[in-house]
């Protein structure tokens, strides 16, 4: 019985360093080809560089009737970051001033509430007060803002001029996104009811 029992560790032994040499090596193979490409693409690859575009001013002013706690602005940012000087898009912003004193403040809390299509600007005025802590709100100010083609900023379209764009069969219906004149429509239209 020891004999049998001797045998078959000794089998079961070549077996597992068997089955481990047969695994080191397929792993070799499937790893060097990935690890030969990933050493050779840095040499082939274009390195992206800074865009150096100007950086907009923020003119902070209050958001209005209702919103007495928050202040608002707009950035105007390059429409095609290729093109840092050329034409321009206006996000819409808005911030919650810290609540503690000067002394307590630590920075600015920057909010986006997802999306597709989520206004950060209406996250920080319906939302803010409500869902951070006091001792957060006293120590930071809270921001959001309007993506592209969100609420209050400037619409974004994806065509050279707004021909092609209206004559889309497929954004008909859906596009383009309210722009900030129809926004401010709508605002109003939910501050009377």
């Amino acid at each position: 019985m020891r004999a049998v029992l001797s045998l078959y560790v000794q089998l079961t032994r070549r077996r597992y360093v068997s089955g481990a040499i047969v695994v080191v090596a397929a792993l070799g193979v499937a790893v060097l080809p990935a690890s030969a490409t990933a050493q050779a693409s840095p040499a082939r690859a274009t390195h992206a560089t800074q865009v150096i575009a100007p950086v907009p001013t923020l003119t902070w002013r209050p958001c209005g009737t209702g919103l007495e706690s928050f202040l608002c602005a707009n950035a105007d940012v390059p429409t095609d970051y290729d093109h840092p000087n050329g034409p321009k898009t206006r996000l819409a912003l808005t911030k919650l001033p810290a609540s503690g004193t000067p002394g307590q403040r630590l920075g600015t809390l920057f909010t986006n509430p997802g999306g597709p299509g989520g206004s950060g600007v209406d996250f920080v005025h319906q939302a803010a007060a409500l869902i951070y802590a006091p001792q957060v709100l006293a120590r930071y100010d809270v921001l959001g803002f309007d993506p592209r083609g969100v609420a209050r900023s400037d619409p974004a379209t994806c065509f050279r001029t707004q021909q092609q764009e209206l004559a889309s069969p497929l954004l008909q219906t859906l596009y383009p996104l309210p722009g900030p004149p129809r926004v401010r429509q709508f605002d109003a239209y939910l501050c009377r009811s």
